[in-house]
């Protein structure tokens, strides 16, 4: 006797070729979808863990911003651009145009006023990949059962 175990698979070739007839926007869809629910649980993170401030301050144009702005309205989501637009998609947290200055509590600023860094996104980050995985992955699934469903020959039970 051997000690092989032989197995045999049939209609992957038959669903390769059906998955391959999906359009590049439908795909891209679906996976830019899943990349945002992603990178959604990690803002959603980042934002209660935003430092407050102690005292008011007025931005440059004079308007009064109360302590918490960056935990209110300063941490986002952003799409960035990438050079393969067809297959790839890439989301960031960012900061608003109000909390411009998240990026110098962030990684800290050494001009003309010294900021030491307090970090507060990438440990968040680091703390909830695996949350962000399990999101994308969820969403990824989400998306392609109602892809499938759309496609002719596919059918899902």
């Amino acid at each position: 006797m051997s000690d092989l175990i032989t197995f045999e698979v049939k209609g992957l070739k038959e669903m390769g070729d059906q998955l391959g007839q999906l359009p590049v926007k439908i795909a891209r869809h679906a996976l830019g979808q899943a990349v945002k629910a992603g990178a959604m649980v990690i803002r959603d993170a980042a934002r209660p863990r935003a430092p407050l401030g102690t005292r008011a301050h007025k931005d440059w144009r004079g308007k009064m911003h109360r302590p918490g702005t960056l935990r209110r309205t300063g941490v986002l989501l952003k799409k960035l651009r990438t050079s393969n637009w067809q297959t790839t998609q890439l989301y960031g947290i960012g900061f608003s145009k109000i909390g411009f200055y998240g990026k110098w509590i962030e990684r800290g600023k050494a001009k003309k006023h010294h900021y030491d860094p307090h970090p507060f996104i990438v440990p968040t980050m680091e703390e909830n990949a695996e949350k962000a995985i399990a999101a994308l992955k969820r969403e990824l699934g989400i998306q392609l059962w109602e892809i499938g469903g759309k496609i002719p020959g596919i059918i899902i039970k």
